[in-house]
């Protein structure tokens, strides 16, 4: 078993003993239930969102981003980021991540299995500001 797929394994589990549903994939964002930060900060006993970024865009988000953005509980390395998370431009790598802390944000969707992918998402529809960032630039991932 990869490190990645234990790691998703483990995030899975500990969302489930604490009775979290966890979306299909197959459902549409609308359908997704908009939550409070804080509510998802329990949830996840705490622990920070991960955004991962493509090096180029490691400074962008020095003071926050409006536009809606996907991230995860679950640590990768940068070899399973694509596989997990399917994300676009699968030949971007991803070599940097912000960390996000929910409680900081106004509302959360998720978590939602990711659709062709091996990991969990959550949204956050309306972006998040400075304040929300533990770290204000990306950390490098390996």
């Amino acid at each position: 078993m990869s490190c990645g797929n234990l790691a998703t394994k483990l995030d899975i589990e500990m969302l489930v003993k604490r009775g979290i549903h966890i979306y299909s994939s197959s459902t549409p964002d609308s359908l997704v239930l908009r939550r409070p930060g804080t509510e998802v900060a329990d949830e996840l006993c705490g622990r920070p969102l991960i955004r991962y970024l493509r090096k180029k865009d490691a400074g962008l988000y020095l003071h926050g981003d409006a536009n809606r953005h996907f991230t995860t509980p679950t640590p990768y390395s940068s070899e399973d980021l694509t596989g997990f998370l399917n994300l676009p431009d699968p030949l971007l790598r991803r070599t940097h991540f912000l960390l996000i802390d929910p409680a900081k944000l106004p509302e959360i969707q998720g978590p939602r299995y990711i659709a062709w992918g091996g990991g969990i998402e959550f949204i956050l529809p309306k972006g998040f500001s400075k304040d929300a960032l533990i770290n204000p630039w990306g950390l490098e991932v390996r």
